[in-house]
């Protein structure tokens, strides 16, 4: 039993395999791929224990049940040249079957009983669904998915995305905050009738989300998201998202994170600029290119200290980063018609992964918030407002001088 292949095709495949980043399990089967075929189709599957992948790629041939290391194929297939075609085939029976790769030598690989690999979880019934095409859900993860808490943080709940609703209208919307700084984009979308309140919307993994932005990118087809809750609470939810394409079909299922994401919409900054009885100036603001700022920090050399953004108040931004054990030290200027004295200090990666999400003619907003001690002062703050429907809001917390 064996099926032919493009190397291509197959590596490609088991590379978006790797995001979901088993290789330090304990488990030798979660760092094994399942290749079998199944109704005209082969079918690969991948699982670090809580995400699954399965990709389902059209041929002819039939290829026996088989769990083989991710690693060992990949290193197999890494000498092969992109448009040969490879054939993968099974020797012997199970429990002691193993994987050949033939092109034009043969690999083989011992296999892993099945039984041993976890089963694909099926979604029946879903409570909610979502579809979507695939350039709008890529658009609105990726631009958000910087603000996404790491590893390790206390708060389970921030090391994801959640599918969110639009303060302002009430349309879906991703949303990511690392207690730092939060982002969100709209997906253009209504929300769907019965979708969960802010506090039980589903947060989907950040290794689901670097997986879904692998096999998102570069495609333009419908995506169907559904969910399910896990119990009468939903405490979270079981998901799949499905993208059919003609050379492959793309699976991802598992659970959203269980807990409680931040209500991101008690610090969204009002807008208005004045109080509507008083008048008086509750922010002030200067609207800004973001390509200019941006191309300013990529001279910047690396330094190990905040980033200072001063408006002067004589049509200047100046920036500067300045390390006082080292004395290493950058600054730049950037004319404005800016004329109110601000200043900011932020993290430069901060600023930097926000501004890489907006496109080159967009005009962020950098806004400061009158204190409330009736002083003059304001207090520190960057909102980068988008000037287009389709770039992300962000909020950046700036650090006390």
């Amino acid at each position: 039993m064996s099926v032919t292949l493009q190397s291509s095709s197959l590596t490609d495949t088991l590379r978006v395999f790797k995001v979901l980043g088993t290789k330090h399990c304990p488990k030798k089967i979660l760092r094994c791929v399942q290749a079998h075929t199944h109704d005209g189709s082969l079918i690969l599957r991948y699982t670090n224990g809580g995400e699954h992948l399965e990709a389902r790629i059209p041929l002819e041939g039939e290829l026996d049940m088989v769990a083989t290391p991710l690693a060992d194929i990949l290193a197999a297939l890494k000498g092969i040249p992109k448009k040969s075609p490879v054939t993968l085939a099974t020797d012997g029976e199970a429990p002691s079957q193993t994987l050949m790769i033939e092109n034009p030598t043969t690999g083989s690989f011992a296999a892993i009983p099945c039984r041993d690999y976890p089963p694909f979880p099926l979604i029946h019934n879903p409570a909610h669904v979502l579809d979507i095409y695939a350039e709008s859900l890529f658009a609105a993860l990726s631009a958000v998915n910087p603000a996404v808490a790491g590893e390790g943080r206390l708060r389970y709940a921030l090391n994801g995305i959640q599918l969110g609703t639009h303060p302002d209208d009430g349309t879906l919307c991703t949303v990511a905050t690392d207690g730092r700084r939060l982002a969100y984009r709209p997906l253009q979308i209504p929300t769907p009738d019965g979708w969960p309140k802010e506090e039980k919307a589903p947060i989907l993994p950040a290794t689901a989300v670097s997986a879904l932005l692998a096999i998102l990118k570069g495609h333009t087809k419908p995506v169907a998201l559904a969910f399910v809750p896990h119990n009468d609470t939903a405490d979270f939810y079981h998901y799949s998202i499905s993208l059919p394409l003609p050379s492959v079909g793309w699976t991802i299922a598992g659970e959203t994170l269980e807990g409680r994401f931040p209500d991101w919409h008690t610090v969204i900054p009002d807008t208005k600029a004045t109080d509507d009885e008083t008048g008086e100036l509750l922010r002030v603001s200067v609207d800004f290119p973001s390509c200019a700022v941006l191309s300013a920090l990529k001279t910047a050399p690396k330094i190990d200290a905040p980033l200072l953004l001063d408006f002067d108040g004589d049509e200047t931004l100046n920036l500067s980063m300045r390390n006082e054990e080292t004395g290493v030290s950058w600054q730049s200027k950037i004319e404005t018609v800016h004329k109110h004295p601000l200043q900011f200090c932020v993290k430069r990666k901060f600023l930097t992964d926000a501004l890489k999400t907006f496109g080159d003619n967009d005009t962020i907003q950098f806004n400061a918030k009158a204190g409330g001690d009736g002083s003059k002062q304001w207090a520190p703050g960057i909102w980068c407002v988008p000037r287009s429907a389709t770039a992300p809001f962000w909020l950046i917390m700036s650090m006390v001088l």
